[in-house]
């Protein structure tokens, strides 16, 4: 059996001295990912990903740079289930004081965007980061 999990979340993003970073966030399982999570009751997909990028570290949006979401695909195993996950996430430039959630996150660090894949865990979140900067390339912001 199969069960199907749908998480969002942002990619946060600062433009500094005319290159973006990214603020990557540690899990309590040591992995290195994008801030991401369920949706509650009556929330859009944006709305939720919006949520978790303020719970998780105490950021704001302040501006949505690309109208698509990113998809992320993955299946893993948990207490012998195997979940299908599918992440949506939204590329924003995002501003204010990182406050983590102590209970979620075990660290974060902003790193240069084109570094980003090589702190990042898995190769799933490493591919959406690559996406990402072609992405921004593109739309040469």
């Amino acid at each position: 059996m199969i069960i199907h999990d749908y998480s969002y979340g942002v990619i946060p993003l600062q433009k500094i001295e005319g290159e973006f970073v990214v603020l990557l966030i540690q899990q309590h399982q040591g992995y290195w990912t994008f801030p991401k999570g369920h949706p509650e009751e009556i929330e859009t997909h944006l709305e939720t990903a919006t949520r978790e990028l303020k719970e998780e570290t105490g950021l704001n949006i302040l501006k949505f740079v690309y109208n698509e979401p990113i998809q992320e695909q993955y299946v893993f195993s948990h207490n012998k289930t195997k979940i299908q996950k599918s992440v949506s996430y939204f590329l924003a430039l995002v501003e204010g004081d990182l406050k983590l959630q102590q209970e979620e996150i075990l660290s974060a660090k902003w790193v240069k965007l084109v570094d980003a894949p090589n702190l990042i865990t898995y190769p799933e979140a490493k591919a959406v980061c690559k996406q990402v900067i072609e992405i921004l390339n593109s739309l040469q912001i």
